[in-house]
């Protein structure tokens, strides 16, 4: 639906030229003009945020993403990521947990929470 996914990978490109401003304005115009809510334009909204210091509200992003699809891969990586990296290890480990569980999971970063998840039992 209007090329959502297009729109992602375009937010990702700016992001990667280190334009975070054009990428989060296209972000949030992409958001605003997509009329199915995607869970990817608002990921990569949540990861511009992150790398321009907007810890708060990429958090939010975030969420709105997982509240699209609960069941999004990138979406349950994405929130326990900042839940962690904000202090928040109960709801880290929640979402790492659900992230574990998810088919659509990539093997190195599986891996890479699995043991993050360990930790964070480990130190409870």
């Amino acid at each position: 639906p209007r090329f959502a996914l297009a729109r992602a990978a375009k937010v990702v490109c700016l992001q990667e030229l280190g334009r975070n401003a054009i990428a989060l304005e296209f972000a949030e115009g992409s958001i605003a003009e997509v009329p199915d809510p995607s869970p990817d334009l608002h990921i990569v909204l949540g990861r511009v945020l992150v790398m321009m210091g907007k810890v708060r509200e990429a958090r939010a992003a975030f969420e709105q993403a997982a509240a699209i699809d609960g069941d999004h891969a990138a979406a349950q990586l994405a929130l326990g990521e900042v839940l962690d990296a904000t202090g928040d290890k109960k709801g880290a480990l929640q979402w790492y947990g659900r992230y574990m569980k998810n088919p659509g999971r990539t093997p190195g970063d599986a891996r890479r929470i699995r043991e993050r998840h360990k930790q964070l039992q480990a130190a409870q």
